[in-house]
């Protein structure tokens, strides 16, 4: 469920909608803010310089890193599992396995495809982490 952005005026108690957000630059600070359609109040929302954008650009890389990462994860969780089932059934019976039917695989060689090409199309370097840390 989606919580509601909008602000509420302290004078007049007017909902201000966030489409009512607008942008000037002062100062070098980029500066968001509203301005009360009703008693003309004005509310500064965010301020940006150079810096806090580049600091928000590599919030944006690390996540793009953890999910990279998280993806990566459960690809490998996926085919540990599927290890520890094929050894499991490999240690059963004849007569058991007979009763199960053929080992069919925890994940397809589709789904590995798939992932190994979404992984591939986001691999990250080291020196993607460097520029972090600068």
């Amino acid at each position: 469920m989606e919580e509601n952005k909008n602000v509420v005026c302290t004078l007049c108690d007017e909902v201000l909608d966030s489409q009512m957000i607008k942008m000037e630059t002062k100062h070098g600070v980029d500066i968001a803010y509203i301005i009360c359609p009703d008693c003309d109040s004005r509310f500064n929302l965010m301020f940006d310089t150079k810096s806090t954008k580049k600091i928000k650009d590599k919030i944006k890389i690390a996540n793009e890193v953890l999910n990279y990462l998280q993806m990566e994860l459960y690809r490998e969780m996926l085919k540990a599992e599927d290890v520890y089932y094929k050894a499991e059934y490999d240690e059963l019976s004849a007569e058991e396995k007979k009763l199960i039917g053929d080992y069919s695989r925890s994940i397809t060689k589709e789904q590995e495809k798939n992932y190994n090409e979404v992984i591939k199309s986001k691999k990250y370097s080291i020196t993607d982490l460097m520029r972090l840390i600068k």
